[in-house]
């Protein structure tokens, strides 16, 4: 499984006009994050899922809390990148914590905070065969990283392949 972040701050064209990327889930819900994205980076956005802070709050909360060290100040607008990598390392050890077996006997409790809190297009048959899939590969199959980019106020711009290769070759 890999989960890949991009920042707010992330220019993108949305009805002619430049934006920062959040302005399309801010104006348009997931429909319009899903096709910008897709539009932007070139890439299918298959299916969605969203889930509000509340939603995470009960998922920690029935799985008993999660031991997590904040390493920097979450509120200092400059630390976008970091903020990201910590909620990367937190969502982490969020699924660490929730695909143990001891607890199999809270499957119904989960259930109850999905259905509660997460708005998603995929069918009930795709959730239960993802999730047995995210229970059988193991924690250690998850990984999450960050779209490559550079910022250039105001915006960041996703940094593509080719021209991350260019500056590798430029610095050897």
């Amino acid at each position: 499984i890999y989960g890949v972040s991009i920042p707010r701050d992330t220019k993108a064209v949305i009805n002619g006009k430049n934006h920062k990327i959040n302005f399309a889930y801010n104006s348009g819900g997931t429909a319009l994050l899903a096709e910008t994205i897709s539009q932007q980076l070139g890439i299918p956005v298959d299916f969605t899922v969203t889930v509000d802070l509340d939603g995470f709050a009960a998922l920690v909360n029935a799985i008993g809390g999660v031991d997590f060290d904040v390493p920097i100040d979450m509120d200092y607008g400059s630390e976008d990148i970091g903020r990201m990598q910590t909620q990367q390392n937190f969502l982490k050890a969020v699924a660490q914590q929730t695909l143990t077996l001891s607890n199999v006997d809270k499957v119904g409790e989960f259930a109850k905070v999905f259905q509660q809190y997460v708005d998603t297009d995929l069918s009930l048959g795709n959730l239960a065969w993802l999730g047995k899939e995210a229970i059988s590969m193991g924690v250690d199959k998850i990984s999450f990283s960050t779209l490559p980019n550079e910022w250039r106020s105001p915006y960041i711009y996703p940094v593509s392949y080719t021209h991350l290769r260019a500056h590798e070759t430029e610095a050897d």
